[in-house]
Parts: structure tokens; C-alpha cells; sequence
């Protein structure tokens, strides 16, 4: 958000060139090291070297680190002409700086260099002519101060941009004010990246840096800075005096009144109060002249802030974007209301309200009587009263009003929105005049956020509440909102007009219930973290996908830790943009999830849950997803079993291996409880193949001894009764569409007098001499398939009924009736017929009408021929005529 100092900042400057590096020599002492990077800076690295003086460099050097060693001095010592050098060598031979007129960057932080005139020599920097960046911080003890002075030579330094300088105690009888150094434009004094022990900023301190950009004094034991102190800095755009306790927000009058002559667009007054008191306040009177600045960053962290004024938000500049409040004791006010002005908001961080500090951790017991009470009379649009009464409020409800005093406390907003004041074209909140009253009914409260604000950060607040159903000013734009790490135990909402949302960080408070419409109103929300709740109970009764059925624009869900033992198929229905879905640390037992409609799915997170395997439904779409989407998946820390029943889920992770995140990790128990590890997965799965193929061996020859006895003896009667069972199979079929015959008590009337069985090649036969015989000259009927078959019926069904119909079933016996299988068919259905519906009655007769060698006649053929009366046909012409005779006699019978 805002433009830090950090500890290192020197070395992130200095070090930022180090892009590839090329080993290169530069400097005369051995362990060292010399590189060059893509820049062609020669960068010579001696920190933490142990070193007690500065080496000699070659003139080409661009960036030194000299950090980190026990150097004291800058130049060698001369004592009588003997020493670390002649007393007649040289200024360029003593001074190891002279020749570095490419120098661009030196860290001589973390040394023993104290800032005197016998270490920091007047000229000791006067060859450094391209020097931007100097670190000199950690050099000084503030035990010491009385000594020391801010060194001279830095003002040879014309073209220094970056300092970092140990701050000294302003508040001695010696004069210190920094050397003229018109090109600098960063300065870090802070006490957290050196020793800083100032204690005041007096008006002159900085004239000699009238360029100054960047300024850190934080963690200095500030108690004072001067009025006038920042008034002549006209380009300053960063200023940091946070974490001095002892300045408390007395200061910033003096502050924020010089900083209206800046360009000021920064400004970070974290922990100007001690940690431990009773809670503070910011008036209108500490800020109302940077109403005539650009600030945009605004930070007050750790100040046990509890209230704002009234109508300070209104005073505050309309240009703030960035405003952050974290580790305070911020309460309900009407400067919440009053936020609404605030026009440029983008992003407010208010986490970590009420937060417990440890006072083990204190170097020191802190003098915290440093709290000021409510604005007196006077103050600018402050309402008039006194502590006495501010401390006594009334007792008999937020209605009660005391002469001469109004106590600003919470009533339901007024339906038209009190917005009053224009300035520079722009309408901005201003609450003061609107009356609070009593209500005995809960109030439907309407919340009107800054109409730019795009980031809400509320996290570990210490907020204890349901959410109920909450009206947000349609006129918002918040795309990221987060109150993580609170005590929201029942989200009912709906939340209105979040209609830009696309970030919901909801984890961490421990909420067991989620209406179906509380996502209504937040259509394109694409990352919802909701993790660390209980929400496994309630997601368990959704079968249906109700609670998350609005978020079809859903990218991350984070659903770990939530207690969750089972989901229903269709929790995640309408997710079909789900890149991320995490499950992990949870109690699933099995995950029937779908998954297949996620055509955008990477990651999936199933770990360290209670899942034994996945089952093949599930195992499928994933391998879909593996080809599709290349996802990734995560299942450790599951209580998989070698086991023969899981012998194929555990080949299917072997088979796609490198889906798995944490594979080296993932473990399963045999039976006898040996944990094996998935590092040696193929080796398991080819002692499971050998130990569940003796099972599979035993239980398939058993399974096949029982099937085989079972179909002999089905296959044994089937085939034994099989004339029976067809014949019984057609007449079941038949006995509903038979209506041409009826079934006296002694007799039987029959359609034809016989049905003719013949092969095809003896249908000249049939259709000449048989027929003309039987029809025209006996004058009986008979039944002929290529003539009386009703057509579109099935064949069987047509011989079937035919048989039963006709008297008798006349059988042209010839070797190409025995070869055809619907001859033989016709033959046994005929001798169904006599057995079971004419109660073994002969019904069949038989015609030898060719030759047959007995030897081909099957047995049941010879058991008719045997038993029964037949034929042959003569062939001849007397004898046809007692052939035809006698076949006429045998069909009437």
C-alpha cells in the first residue's frame, strides 16, 4: 500500500542488479567475492568477512558491501610515521575511496564506525563523485551520543540520492543538523534498521535537505518534533514517524500543519501510544490542514484509536485511497456513516481490533497516562461538553440528552441520505445534524460504503455477530472483502448489491450454519475462503446445491477444516469455472462430488481426510480431468488399505503418478496393520497381485465348479424336456390367438384334417400328386405352410398352432426331411402334441416317400416307425391307387 523502509534496504538497492552472475576479480582480499552482472556492474560482496579496515578496490568496482564486519575506521592510522602506512605515502595510497569515481553504491552498515571527525575524516569521501546509495546505519551507541556528530563529508557527496543514518539525541546542548546534501532525496533514520535515539526534531534539522522525498524516523524515542519541521520540505511525499510512543497524537497538529506546504502522499503514524491504557481519540483539530494536500496513503496502526470525532472524515482530505487502522480498539460510531465521504477510498484495513499484546515480551513497563479526553469548547465543529460528564453517561437508555450536550450515539439512518455539503463538485457525508433516537425494534440498518472503495479488510476484530440480512448502497464497488478471523456464527444475509465481488475471505469464524440466499447478491464472486468453520452438518443436508447455487462464476472455494464427513453429488452443480477446490482436513469418508462439468479444474485438495479410496464413478471423471485440464490432486494423509478390494484404485494412482502432489508421502496399511509407503507403490502392487491371485484363483475355481454343476443340470433337463418346453413356450404364446377350434368332452374339432411336414425338395410331390389326391379326391383339408401359414407371424408359432389345428400330422419321410432342421422341428412338436394335448393319442403319420437306410434314421424317428403304422410310397400305378386310399382312411380316423 503504502511506500516502505524496509531493514534491508540498502541491500535490495544494491543487490537489485544481481540478475545473472559472472565471477570477476576486484579487490585485494582474498575471501571476497567479485561479479559482474547483466548490467555490467562489478559488484564486490565483503560482508560478514571479519574485517577491521577497508580493502583496496579496483576503480571499475560499482557496487561495495561492507556490511556486517568489525571495520572502525574509514582511513589506515599514522603513528610517528610507522603503521599501517608511511607517513609519507600518499593521500590517494591512504584513502581507499579516492579512486572509486564509478562508484555508485556503498553499505558500510552493521561496522563499528562511530560518527566522529577521526572516523569520518572531512575529505574521506571526496572521490566519490557517482555515489547514490550510502548505507551507515548500526554503527553508533546511543550510550556514547554525547561524542558524536552527523559526519561533515557527507556533504561531499553531491550526488547522493539514498541515506541511511544512525539517528542522535537532538536533545543535547550540540548542535546537530545534517550536512547540505541538495541531491538527497531519501533518508532513513528508523530505529529499526539502526540505532535511533533522537527524542526530537527540531525546526532546523532538515534545511540543509530541502529535496527530500522519503523521510523514516520511526522507532527514534521521538517525544517532540517541532512545529516547522516539514514546512520547507516542498517535494516530501513519504513520511514515517510511527512506533515513537512518546510523541502520542499531541503531535500531529505540528505535523499535519507543516505538511500542507508538501507534496505529501504518505503519511504513517502507527503506535504513537503505548500499548497499554485506556482507548484514544482523533479530533478534528489533529488533521484538518491536510485537507489541502494529496495525501493518499494514510496508516495509524497500534494506537489504541477508539473513536474519530465527529465530522473528522469530513475534514480528512477527499484525496486518501489507502487507509489503514490496524491494532486498535476501534467501536461503532458515526464516523462510520461518515466513511461515505471519503470519495477516492479504495482500501481500508481495520484487522487485529482489540488484540491481546503479551507484556512478557516488554523490555520495559510503558507510561501510558497519555489518553486525552473528548475536544473541549472551542474546538473546530466539536460539540460541546466536559470529561466530567463524558466519563457520568447516562444510565437510562441512548435517548437521554443533558443540557448543553449530545452524545453521538447509534439511531437507524433517516431515509433521505444526509448528505449536505459540495465541495469541488463532489457531495460528501456530513452526519452531525442528524438526530438519534431510541427504537424498541430492531433496526434495519443501510450501510453506505465510499462509492469507490474496491477492498474491505476487517480480519481478527474481535466481531461477535450473526450477520443478518444487510443493505449495502447500491453504489459501491467493493471487489474484495474479508473478515476473516472473527465470530460470525450465522451468515443469514442476504448482503445486498455486492454486485462487483469477486473476493470472500469468510475462514476462521467458526460459523456451523449458511442460509440458502445468503450468496444472492453476489453473482460474480470467483474466490469464496470459508474455511475453519463447522459448516460440515449443514453442507451435509444439501443434497441439492442450494447454498452455493447462485456462484456460477466461482473460481477457488476453500472448504478445509469445516468437519465435513459427506457432500452431496451435486454441492458444486453449477461451479462449471472451478479452478481450485479444496476439501482438505476434513472427515470424508467416501467423495461423490461430481466433477465432470469443471472443464477449467487444476487443483484439488482431498487430503488429510477419512477416505479409504475414491470410488470408479469419481475415479473416472478425474482421469478425464487429467487429460483435459492437466489437474493435480492431493491425497495424502488418507487411511488408504493395500488391500485386494483396493487393488485397483491403488493401480490407478500408480498409473497417473505424476497428478499426485505429495505421492512420496501417501501411505497404506496391509491387513496385519504394516504401513507401507507410496515410494515403493509398484513393489506393493506386485505383492498384492501375487497374494490376491491365489484368492482369486480359489474363489474362481469354486464359483466355476458350483456355475459348471448348475448348468449341467439345468443344460441336462433343458435338453431332456427341450421338445416339451418348446412346445409348451408356443402353446403359451398361441392359446389366446387360437379361435378357429373348440375342445369337447370326447372329441376334438380340428381346422384341417392334416398338417403336411416336408422337406423342400420334395414339394413337387406334395403340391402335385399328394394334394390333388387329398383335396380334390378324398375331399379332405389339409394344412400346407407355403399356402395356409398366416404371414407376418413367427414360423414356430405358425407350426405350432398348424399342428394343433390338424387332425393328424402327415410326415413325408426322405432323406432330405432328416437333414432339415424345421422338418425335425415340425416332427417333435407333432409328438408334443400327442403327449400332452391329446393324452398320447396317435396324432402322427408317417410316408416313407424315399428310400432311407435305417442307420440314418435318428432314435425318436425309429421309435415312431416302430410303434406305429406307415407308408411307402409305390411309385407305381396300381399301386398309388391303394396308397392314397389307405393314406385317406388313416387321416379320417
Amino acid at each position: 500500500m503504502a511506500v516502505q523502509f524496509s531493514g534491508a534496504w540498502f541491500v535490495s538497492v544494491a543487490l537489485v542488479y544481481v540478475v545473472a552472475k559472472v565471477e570477476t576479480h576486484c579487490v585485494d582480499v582474498v575471501n571476497c567475492s567479485c561479479f559482474q552482472d547483466n548490467a555490467n556492474n562489478i559488484i564486490a560482496d565483503c560482508s560478514r568477512k571479519q574485517l577491521f579496515f577497508i580493502p583496496k578496490f579496483q576503480t571499475n568496482v560499482t557496487i561495495i558491501d561492507l556490511s556486517y564486519n568489525n571495520i572502525f575506521r574509514l582511513l589506515p592510522a599514522i603513528h610517528n610515521g610507522v603503521g599501517l602506512g608511511r607517513s609519507d605515502e600518499s593521500m590517494n595510497e591512504r584513502n581507499p575511496f579516492l579512486s572509486l569515481t564509478r562508484l555508485n553504491a556503498l553499505d558500510l552498515s552493521n561496522n563499528r564506525l562511530e560518527y566522529t571527525r577521526d572516523v569520518f575524516p572531512a575529505d574521506v569521501f571526496q572521490g566519490l563523485k557517482n555515489l547514490e546509495v550510502l548505507n551507515i546505519q548500526q554503527n553508533n551507541n546511543y550510550k556514547m551520543d554525547q561524542n558524536l556528530s552527523y559526519p561533515g563529508c557527507l556533504g561531499q557527496l553531491t550526488k547522493l540520492k539514498r541515506l541511511g543514518i544512525d539517528g542522535l539525541d537532538a536533545t543535547l546542548r550540540i548542535p546537530r543538523t545534517l550536512p547540505a546534501m541538495s541531491a538527497l532525496k531519501s533518508l532513513d533514520m528508523s530505529g529499526e534498521t539502526g540505532f535511533c535515539y533522537m527524542k526530537a526534531i527540531r525546526s532546523q534539522f532538515l534545511r540543509d535537505v530541502p529535496n527530500l522525498e522519503f523521510f523514516n524516523v520511526s522507532s527514534c524515542a521521538l517525544t517532540y518534533i517541532e512545529n516547522g519541521t516539514f514546512k520547507a520540505l516542498s517535494k516530501l511525499i513519504y513520511l514515517n514517524i510511527s512506533y515513537n510512543d512518546g510523541l502520542t497524537f499531541a503531535v500531529l497538529p505540528n505535523v499535519t500543519c507543516d505538511l500542507q506546504y508538501t507534496n505529501i502522499t504518505t503519511l504513517d503514524i502507527s503506535g504513537l501510544h503505548c500499548m497499554y491504557g485506556v482507548g484514544t481519540f482523533l479530533f478534528v483539530n489533529d488533521f484538518k490542514c491536510l485537507q489541502n494536500t494529496s495525501l493518499e496513503n494514510f496508516v495509524c496502526n497500534s494506537n489504541r484509536l477508539v473513536q474519530l470525532e465527529d465530522q473528522f472524515t469530513y475534514h480528512f482530505p477527499s484525496t486518501v485511497k489507502f487507509v489503514e487502522a490496524r491494532d486498535n480498539r476501534l467501536t461503532f460510531g458515526i464516523y462510520v456513516l461518515e466513511m461515505a465521504g471519503l470519495l477516492n477510498l479504495k482500501r481500508g484495513d481495520f484487522s487485529n481490533q482489540y488484540n491481546s499484546h503479551d507484556p512478557s515480551k516488554q523490555t520495559q513497563l510503558d507510561d501510558c497516562y497519555d489518553w486525552r479526553g473528548p475536544p473541549k469548547e472551542g474546538h473546530l465543529n466539536s460539540v460541546s461538553r466536559t470529561r466530567n460528564v463524558w466519563r457520568n453517561r447516562p444510565k437510562d437508555g441512548r435517548s437521554h440528552l443533558v443540557k448543553n450536550q449530545r452524545y453521538n450515539w447509534w439511531g437507524p439512518p433517516q431515509d433521505d441520505h444526509p448528505f449536505v455539503e459540495t465541495r469541488q463538485g463532489k457531495t460528501r457525508a456530513f452526519t452531525s445534524d442528524i438526530v438519534y433516537q431510541k427504537v424498541d425494534k430492531p433496526i434495519q440498518w443501510i450501510f453506505i460504503p465510499p462509492p469507490n472503495m474496491t477492498e474491505l479488510i476487517f480480519e481478527n476484530a474481535d466481531l461477535v455477530y450473526k450477520i443478518p440480512k444487510l443493505l449495502i448502497d447500491a453504489n459501491n464497488d467493493f471487489q474484495m472483502v474479508s473478515f476473516k478471523g472473527n465470530f460470525l456464527h450465522t451468515w443469514i444475509g442476504p448482503v445486498t448489491n455486492l454486485h462487483a465481488l469477486v473476493y470472500l475471505d469468510l475462514s476462521y469464524n467458526y460459523c456451523s450454519y449458511v442460509s440458502t440466499f445468503f450468496f444472492n447478491h453476489t453473482h460474480k464472486l470467483q474466490t469464496l475462503l470459508i474455511s475453519h468453520n463447522y459448516l460440515g452438518f449443514m453442507l451435509f443436508e444439501d443434497r441439492d446445491g442450494q447454498t452455493f447455487q447462485h456462484l456460477a462464476n466461482l473460481e477457488t472455494i476453500d472448504l478445509s477444516y469445516n468437519r465435513i464427513s459427506d457432500l452431496g453429488s451435486m454441492i458444486l452443480k453449477n461451479q462449471t469455472n472451478m479452478v481450485t477446490l479444496n476439501l482438505s482436513s476434513n472427515l470424508l469418508r467416501q467423495f461423490n462430488v461430481k466433477l465432470g462439468h469443471m472443464q477449467n479444474l487444476k487443483y484439488l485438495d482431498l487430503s488429510d481426510n477419512q477416505l479409504p479410496y475414491l470410488n470408479p464413478t469419481t475415479r473416472s471423471e478425474i482421469s478425464d480431468l487429467f487429460t483435459r485440464t492437466n489437474l493435480s490432486i492431493d491425497l495424502s494423509k488418507n487411511p488408504f488399505q493395500c488391500s485386494c478390494e483396493k487393488k485397483d484404485f491403488l493401480g490407478w494412482i500408480m498409473e497417473n503418478k505424476g497428478s499426485f502432489l505429495k505421492f512420496e508421502k501417501y501411505q497404506c496399511s496391509l491387513s496385519n496393520g504394516t504401513v507401507m509407503s507410496f515410494c515403493n507403490l509398484s513393489s506393493t502392487l506386485v505383492e498384492l497381485e501375487r497374494k490376491c491371485a491365489s484368492y482369486v484363483v480359489l474363489i474362481l475355481g469354486v464359483v466355476s465348479a458350483i456355475v459348471l454343476a448348475l448348468s449341467v443340470t439345468i443344460g441336462g433337463l433343458v435338453y431332456r424336456y427341450r421338445w416339451r418346453l418348446r412346445y409348451l413356450y408356443y402353446m403359451a404364446r398361441n392359446k389366446f390367438t387360437l379361435k378357429d377350434h373348440a375342445r369337447g368332452k370326447d372329441r376334438l374339432i380340428y381346422t384341417y384334417d392334416a398338417f403336411i411336414s416336408h422337406a423342400e425338395e420334395d414339394s413337387e410331390f406334395v403340391l402335385g400328386d399328394l394334394l390333388k389326391n387329398l383335396e380334390e379326391n378324398s375331399q379332405l383339408s389339409v394344412c400346407l405352410h407355403q399356402r395356409d401359414f398366416i404371414a407376418g407371424r413367427n414360423i414356430a408359432e405358425n407350426i405350432t398352432n398348424a399342428i394343433h389345428n390338424s387332425r393328424k400330422t402327415l410326415v413325408i419321410l426322405s432323406p432330405d426331411f432328416l437333414r432339415s432342421n424345421w422338418c425335425m422341428f415340425e416332427l417333435n412338436i407333432a409328438r408334443m402334441e400327442g403327449i400332452y394335448s391329446r393324452e398320447n393319442t396317435n396324432n402322427i403319420f408317417l410316408v416313407f416317400y424315399k428310400h432311407v437306410r435305417p442307420e440314418d434314421i435318428p432314435l425318436p424317428v425309429m421309435e415312431l416307425v416302430n410303434s406305429n403304422t406307415y407308408l411307402e410310397y409305390p411309385g407305381s400305378i396300381h399301386g398309388d391307387a391303394v396308397f392314397w386310399d389307405k393314406m385317406a382312411q388313416a387321416l379320417v380316423v
